[in-house]
């Protein structure tokens, strides 16, 4: 997918290196951008979907992320969900920037380096956080000690076994000023928000060429070629996704869940499961009753 460069308000970090928000996130099309900043996101309220370089999945309350410098990525509500609640904590590369290898920065540096394709922690907990959410507009020294102390957290064995990384090694964040990666972002919106509006219909690639005033062959060469996955397996991923955060937030039945996202029949939904999650549909529900 090529993104776009999100320039940040110069207020928000013209004088100090750490910007911090408690953030209300409310419904809104795709936003798929990149900062040279990196940003820290929690998850207070709220779920919908979330993508990262090729990565697709979907946050919940407890939710931890880190997104790398100029990582390509974006989160947004779905659903019958109205809005999310985060805090936000946006960092410039050059306060951790340095030609000299400090031993006090080993572990600070290992988490940053992770997240150049992205992490995730899963119901992750730090009295930092609260620490930040507290207080906003805490003074800059200790904004800097509070964000030393939150990577000190993260670098501890029990939330290190936790870390997920999310885009694959293979993706490649090439940003990019040109007309042309504007009229593709511009298409790949299009598409993303055709199927965030219809998941629930039957969607094919006559539909999306339509969409998107191409044939459909061409479509389907330009969508593998931009976003590193086929059309069909993406539109596949993301019924997925849509069923998981059914299977959370609602008591329908799975056959419910399979038709109201779109799946043609209870077979290909079980299917497009299992590879998508490696588990299926029924133990993944047993795992969300369990966990939540």
């Amino acid at each position: 997918m090529i993104p776009f460069l999100e320039v940040k308000p110069a207020a928000n970090l013209d004088k100090s290196s750490i910007y911090l928000e408690h953030q209300v996130l409310p419904k809104k099309p795709a936003y798929w951008h990149y900062h040279p900043e990196l940003e820290i996101i929690y998850i207070i309220n709220g779920s919908g979907a979330c993508q990262v370089g090729d990565y697709l999945g979907n946050f919940k309350p407890g939710d931890f992320f880190i997104f790398g410098n100029n990582l390509p990525h974006d989160l947004h509500v779905e659903g019958s969900i109205k809005q999310a609640e985060l805090l936000l904590i946006q960092i410039k590369p050059e306060l951790l920037e340095s030609n000299h290898h400090f031993e006090e920065l080993d572990e600070v540096l290992k988490i940053i380096n992770l997240s150049n394709r992205g992490i995730y922690i899963e119901n992750f907990y730090s009295e930092s956080l609260t620490h930040f959410l507290e207080n906003i507009d805490m003074n800059p020294l200790n904004k800097l000690l509070t964000l030393l102390e939150l990577f000190k957290n993260i670098s501890q064995d029990h939330w290190m076994q936790r870390v997920e990384r999310l885009s694959s090694i293979k993706y490649l964040r090439n940003p990019s000023f040109s007309k042309n990666d504007h009229l593709a972002h511009d298409r790949l919106n299009t598409v993303i928000k055709y199927i965030q509006e219809n998941y629930q219909n039957s969607i094919n690639l006559e539909d999306m060429a339509n969409q998107t005033f191409m044939v459909p062959a061409a479509f389907s060469r330009w969508f593998k070629q931009t976003m590193n996955i086929g059309f069909n397996e993406y539109l596949n991923k993301y019924r997925v996704e849509e069923a998981c955060r059914q299977m959370i937030s609602t008591q329908k039945t799975l056959s419910v869940i399979s038709e109201d996202c779109g799946f043609d029949s209870h077979s290909t939904f079980h299917r497009a499961f299992l590879k998508a999650k490696n588990i299926s549909p029924s133990k993944y529900r047993m795992h969300v009753r369990n966990t939540y």
